[in-house]
């Protein structure tokens, strides 16, 4: 995974993209809702956003994660997102023959598949669904993220790819095809975070927090899941570091919620002193 190096959009952005990820129970979500507030009583403009997405394309990703029926009504929308996924996907002439080209029609060929997959009740495989959250990261950046940050806004956002990474590889994907997957879908719109908070916690831990929350405990928050998804993030974290400019910082997602916060705010101090000069 060394030796690669992505070309950093980030500063030519008036706005600043910080990213929280770690495994489900982590913390990172009580995390990033209080970063926002804190970041607002500072006086910053702050959008708060999650993966995958509130919207359409993102509700049914979760409802096929859940395991809900799909009407032939939303099928139909289904296929009109992945539409809109596939207009957003850079297919340059001069690069359409070369390696990273060639990869992003193959990653749409899958995806137009997965609603007639559904349709005839096979069942999606691992990298399908991977490819899925990619696309709704794709749509995500290209209609709220990129324009937040072109307007001064900050984001603050609850995972990103290296849940991709993570999640993926930890269900036998290769970790450096999801990563060249990634980079040829997101093509020139792929964004390298200014900062990213990787919270850390136990799995027996984060179960026992999804335990008490009361919400539905999907496919991919299971103990022996989130153990093998713990392991990967590792790799992933490294990935990121391989990248130019990418800032990751580390916290320990056991302490107090309080302390989280304070943690975070120290290290953000840090890097605003440098992005200011």
């Amino acid at each position: 995974m060394k030796g690669r190096r992505a070309v950093n959009k980030r500063e030519k952005q008036p706005g600043k993209f910080i990213l929280v990820e770690g495994i489900s129970g982590s913390g990172k979500t009580t995390l990033a809702k209080s970063l926002i507030a804190a970041l607002k009583r500072r006086g910053i403009h702050a959008l708060l956003e999650a993966e995958p997405t509130k919207s359409d394309f993102g509700k049914y990703i979760r409802q096929l994660i859940e395991g809900r029926k799909f009407t032939e009504h939303q099928l139909a929308h289904f296929e009109e997102c992945i539409a809109w996924v596939h207009r957003c996907v850079e297919f340059d002439k001069q690069a359409s023959g070369k390696p990273m080209g060639i990869l992003a029609k193959r990653c749409m060929a899958a995806l137009k598949k997965i609603p007639r997959e559904i349709r005839d009740g096979t069942t999606l495989g691992e990298f399908e669904i991977q490819l899925l959250f990619i696309a709704d990261r794709l749509l995500h950046i290209v209609h709220i993220i990129e324009p937040a940050l072109r307007r001064g806004k900050w984001i603050v956002l609850d995972r990103y790819d290296l849940s991709t990474y993570a999640y993926g590889a930890a269900h036998g994907l290769s970790m450096e095809k999801l990563y060249a997957c990634h980079k040829a879908m997101l093509g020139k719109h792929y964004l390298v975070p200014d900062i990213t908070f990787s919270v850390v916690a136990a799995p027996k831990t984060a179960m026992s927090r999804l335990g008490s929350s009361g919400k539905p405990i999907d496919r991919f928050e299971k103990l022996a899941n989130l153990k093998r998804v713990a392991d990967q993030y590792g790799y992933a974290i490294e990935l990121r570091r391989s990248e130019d400019r990418a800032h990751v910082e580390s916290i320990d997602g056991s302490a107090s919620p309080g302390q989280v916060l304070r943690e975070a705010l120290r290290l953000l101090d840090r890097y605003r002193e440098h992005w200011e000069q």
